[in-house]
C-alpha cells in the first residue's frame, strides 16, 4: 500500500517488522511510504530497542518518582554544591538567614523573630550525621518549618514519622501544615509527647479538609515544641497517603503507559554511586551529596525501590556498575544482590560496565590506556557470580570513537556483547549563533543522518575485527 508520511513516526514503530518498507520521492515535495507485507524482511527488530532511562538528577526521582515531600529530612549540611546553593538563595533570600541561625537547608524557624533557638548536634543523630536541638520558650511555640507543595488535587491525608529524643523531661511537640508564611493558619495538626531522652521514633498522620489549599498552594510542614522543652529532632519523613511503596502514583503510571521494555538506572552518578548506601532500613540510609549533579542523595530510592519500579512499570532492569570509584567485587556482589531479587533470580541480565568513562567529568574515569584492563577486571568478576550476564562495555559518543572503541575491542568479545554510545546534542547546542528557525528545522532534520552515517562507521569498525563481528552489537544507552 502507499501512504504518505505526515506524522507516522510513531505508528510505523508498532508495524510488524516481517513488512519492508521504503520511501518513495513524491512529487510536489510529498513523500510516500510503501509497506509490501507479503515480504518477510531478514532481520528482527529487538523489542528492546526502545528504552528509558532514570538517573538521580534534577527532580527524576526526589522531588519526582519518590514519593518523600521534605528536602533534607536528616537535617545534614554540604548536600549541595556551590552552584546548586548561589541558585536556591536566589530563589529563597530568606534562607541565608535561617542558615545565618544554624538551620540546616532548606529548613527555617517558625519564627524568625525568635531568634537563635537552634543549633546543629554533630554526631548524635537517629540519621546520618547530624540533628538538630530545639530550645523551646515559656508560653510560645518554637519550632522548624519547611515549604511544601502537596498532591492535594488527588489526596487530602499525609502520613509520616520523626525522630526525636528529650534532653530532660518530657515534651509537648506539635506536627503541622499551616498556611505560608503563616504559622497561626494551621490547616492539619497533630500532637505528639516526646517522653525518651533515648532517640525513639514518632508516627503521625494529617489530614486536610476539601479547599483548604490548591494544587498550587504552597503550605508550611511544621514541627514545634511547646513552651520551654528542648529536643533533639531528625529524619522527619513526609508522604501522601496514596504512594505506591514510597513512590508517587502519578508518576507510576505515565511510566506505565510508556510501555516500556527496559529502564535503565544508571548515567554520571553511576561513577560515584555505592549501592550498599542504597539498601537497607530507609531509617538507617545515609544523606550524601551527589556529587555529579551536586544535589542530596538520600538512598531512599536504591536497589530493591528501582527493581520494584520496574515491576510496577512492567520493565527489565538494565543497571550501571560503578567503574570510577568502585570495585570489581563491590559490582560482582550488586549483580548477586540483585539476582537474588529480579524473576527468575537465574541472572542473565543487563549491566553497563561503566558510564561515559571516556569523560574527565566522570568520578574515577580511566585513562585511554586504563580502560580495557579496568572492563576486563570488571567483567571477569561479574562472569564469576553470572555467567549468563549480558554486558555493554563503555564505548565513545559517535564523533570520537575510533581510539576508545578500539581499545575495547582489543579485549575480544567474551568480555561483553554490546559497546555502548550516547548522543545528547540536540539543536539548542548549535555552532551557529542567532540561528533562522529555519535553519534550526533543517539541523533538527539532518542530524539524524548525520548520527546514522557515525553510526555506520561505529559498526563498520566492530566488524572489521573478525572476532568481533557479528558478536558485539552497539548498544545506544542515552539518546
Amino acid at each position: 500500500m502507499r501512504c504518505r508520511i505526515l506524522i507516522l513516526t510513531l505508528a510505523l514503530s508498532r508495524l510488524p517488522v516481517s513488512g519492508q518498507s521504503k520511501f518513495v520521492r513524491a512529487e510536489r515535495g510529498q513523500a510516500t511510504i510503501e509497506i509490501n507485507t507479503a515480504k518477510t524482511a531478514s532481520y528482527e527488530i529487538p523489542r528492546t530497542i526502545y528504552g528509558t532511562f532514570l538517573e538521580a538528577i534534577g527532580r527524576s526521582v526526589y522531588g519526582g518518582l519518590w514519593a518523600q515531600i521534605l528536602e533534607n529530612p536528616s537535617f545534614e549540611e554540604n548536600l549541595w554544591s556551590g552552584e546548586n546553593l548561589r541558585q536556591m538563595l536566589g530563589q529563597e533570600p530568606a534562607l541565608a538567614r535561617s542558615s545565618g541561625m544554624g538551620l540546616p537547608l532548606p529548613w527555617e524557624p517558625l519564627a524568625y523573630s525568635q531568634g537563635w533557638r537552634y543549633e546543629p548536634c554533630w554526631n548524635d543523630a537517629a540519621n546520618s550525621f547530624r540533628s538538630l536541638l530545639v530550645m523551646g520558650l515559656p508560653d510560645h511555640q518554637v519550632g522548624v518549618r519547611q515549604q511544601v507543595y502537596l498532591p492535594v488535587h488527588r489526596t487530602l491525608r499525609y502520613t509520616g514519622s520523626l525522630y526525636a529524643r528529650t534532653t530532660g523531661s518530657p515534651v509537648g511537640a506539635e506536627v503541622s501544615l499551616r498556611r505560608r508564611n503563616h504559622p497561626e493558619a494551621r490547616l492539619a495538626q497533630v500532637a505528639l509527647h516526646l517522653t525518651s531522652q533515648q532517640w525513639a521514633r514518632y508516627e503521625f498522620s494529617l489530614q486536610l479538609s476539601p479547599g483548604q489549599l490548591g494544587p498550587l498552594d504552597l503550605a508550611d510542614f511544621v514541627i514545634a515544641l511547646s513552651n520551654d522543652g528542648r529536643a533533639l529532632i531528625d529524619q522527619a519523613l513526609l508522604f501522601p497517603a496514596d504512594h505506591v511503596d514510597g513512590m508517587d502514583p502519578e508518576m507510576i503510571a505515565m511510566a506505565r503507559a510508556l510501555k516500556t521494555p527496559l529502564v535503565r538506572f544508571g548515567g554520571n552518578f553511576t561513577s560515584g554511586y555505592h549501592w550498599r548506601d542504597g539498601v537497607g532500613p530507609l531509617d538507617r540510609r545515609v544523606s550524601m551529596l551527589n556529587q555529579a549533579w551536586g544535589i542530596p542523595e538520600y538512598n531512599h530510592f536504591g536497589t530493591d525501590e528501582f527493581l520494584r519500579f520496574c515491576e510496577l512499570v512492567g520493565a527489565e532492569p538494565q543497571i550501571g556498575l560503578n567503574l570510577g570509584s568502585g570495585t570489581p567485587e563491590e559490582a560482582a556482589e550488586w549483580v548477586r544482590y540483585v539476582n537474588d531479587r529480579w524473576g527468575d533470580r537465574r541472572g542473565g541480565l543487563l549491566w553497563e560496565l561503566g558510564n561515559e568513562l571516556w569523560g574527565s567529568f566522570q568520578i574515577g574515569y580511566p585513562t585511554l590506556g586504563q580502560v580495557a584492563a579496568r572492563t576486563k577486571a570488571f567483567s571477569d568478576a561479574v562472569r564469576r557470580v553470572d555467567a549468563r550476564a549480558r554486558l555493554i562495555a563503555t564505548g565513545q559518543d559517535p564523533d570520537h570513537f575510533r581510539e576508545w572503541n578500539a581499545a575495547q575491542l582489543g579485549l575480544g568479545p567474551d568480555a561483553y556483547q554490546f559497546l555502548s554510545t550516547h548522543f545528547v546534542v540536540g539543536t539548542a547546542n548549535l555552532r551557529r549563533r542567532d540561528p533562522a528557525p529555519e535553519f534550526i528545522a533543517e539541523a533538527a532534520f539532518a542530524l539524524p543522518v548525520g548520527l546514522e552515517r557515525s553510526l555506520r562507521e561505529m559498526k563498520a569498525q566492530i566488524d572489521a575485527d573478525s572476532s568481533a563481528r557479528g558478536r558485539v552489537k552497539i548498544a545506544f544507552t542515552e539518546w
